[in-house]
């Protein structure tokens, strides 16, 4: 109750930020539902580019149930479902790249399996190996974080990975149209293993969904929409 009335100045400074805006911009959809929702009177998006150009060639060689994560260990991030899943499944194999608060939690979970590695923090060379090896990306994000279309899409997008993730929403849709990933329950492990299964057995379009993802196009898109609303006010 306390922090809700601290918060009343901060609140009311954005909403007149948004009223007064010409334009309000975002990396994903779901941030020009908050924009309308305080008075903006114009939003558009602009999802986080990623260099395609280092895109790489689809890697045949790949284990059909090798799953890599990689980024944070924080608490809006959950890797049990998978974690359980592999060790459930003598096919499957887990490789993890970052560090963070829960790493000592899901090593416990792993219960020192050869399956699950830890790797720590990596150089670029190194994780771009480890993407490539790998079949399936995982994004453990929960639908709490509120992030719409996370980072790690574009990069494993480059890496011909498909994806599972527990994010609803925007990142979800975006797999699907794409045939690209799948959608699995946060928690449960059966969930995520058929949600790897289902992703294994399509015919991903990696090609338009980095094309929509391409930090050359985006922004010259951004260029563009700004250099229009510049004019106009001229």
């Amino acid at each position: 109750f306390l922090s809700a009335i601290a918060l009343l100045p901060l609140r009311h400074a954005a909403k007149r930020a948004y009223r007064g805006a010409d334009l309000v911009t975002g990396v994903c959809d779901a941030y020009g539902d908050i924009a309308r929702a305080n008075g903006a009177r114009e939003y558009a998006r602009f999802y986080h580019g990623i260099d395609t150009s280092k895109a790489r060639d689809a890697n045949t060689q790949r284990q059909p149930l090798s799953f890599v994560y990689a980024g944070n260990f924080g608490r809006g991030y959950d890797l049990s479902a998978a974690i359980k899943a592999i060790l459930e499944n003598e096919n499957a194999t887990l490789d993890i790249a970052g560090a963070g608060e829960r790493e000592a939690e899901w090593k416990s979970l792993a219960a020192h399996s050869p399956r699950i590695r830890f790797h720590g923090y990596l150089s670029g060379d190194e994780l771009d190996k480890l993407l490539d090896s790998a079949s399936i990306g995982i994004i453990p994000l929960s639908d709490n974080t509120f992030v719409g279309l996370p980072y790690k899409l574009g990069d494993y997008a480059a890496h011909n990975l498909r994806m599972v993730t527990s994010l609803r929403g925007e990142c979800a849709a975006i797999l699907e149209k794409h045939s690209a990933g799948a959608v699995y329950d946060a928690k449960d492990a059966n969930s995520f293993m058929a949600a790897a299964k289902k992703v294994q057995a399509s015919t991903p379009d990696f090609a338009t969904l980095l094309s929509e993802l391409d930090a050359e196009k985006i922004y010259a898109a951004y260029v563009d929409r700004i250099s229009i609303l510049a004019i106009a006010h001229q």
